[in-house]
């Protein structure tokens, strides 16, 4: 469904986007990451998948519809959706259970130590897999991170409060 330059250019241009928004470097394209994430998206499963020892964290998302803007929709929904959450947790060295399951996705986005991201998306139609039963969510987007974020108490270093909360812009 989704590769090729363009679609890495408009994925690395929407992480970025919310990266600078706090202070964080850009990113690159991991061909590695890549990879992975395609090996995790092809089963059409929504579960996370990273080879041991492959230092990689990973974010998953799904939806349903014939139509989808992955490049930007993943990383919209990944940071528009959980930024409110984090909201108070800027400036903390670690994050409890409740609110990393609020946050994971915007914080390994946001993690400033992370250099390098590889993603794939694709049309799994009637074949995907959400906790073991068969799903309408038919796009699956897998993306990859390394070196892989959220990790223990260094949460204050790598992820920097927001240089604006209410300018978030579109993203299209």
């Amino acid at each position: 469904m989704a590769s090729g330059q363009e679609y890495r250019n408009a994925m690395l241009y929407h992480h970025n986007a919310a990266r600078a928004n706090h202070g964080a470097g850009e990113l690159t394209w991991d061909d590695a990451c890549e990879q992975n994430a395609r090996i995790a998206a092809e089963t059409c499963n929504f579960a996370h998948y990273v080879p041991e020892n492959a230092g990689q964290g990973q974010n998953l998302f799904t939806v349903s519809g014939d139509f989808f803007n992955a490049t930007a929709g993943v990383t919209e929904s990944w940071y528009k959706s959980e930024f409110p959450a984090m909201n108070g947790h800027y400036g903390e060295e670690s994050l409890d259970s409740d609110t990393f399951h609020a946050v994971g996705h915007l914080t390994q986005v946001l993690w400033k130590a992370t250099t390098g991201v590889g993603c794939y998306s694709l049309d799994c139609g009637a074949n995907m897999k959400v906790n073991g039963a068969t799903s309408r969510l038919n796009k699956y987007t897998v993306c990859n991170y390394s070196p892989q974020g959220n990790i223990g108490t260094l949460y204050k270093e790598n992820v920097g409060p927001p240089i604006s909360s209410t300018n978030l812009g579109l993203w299209s």
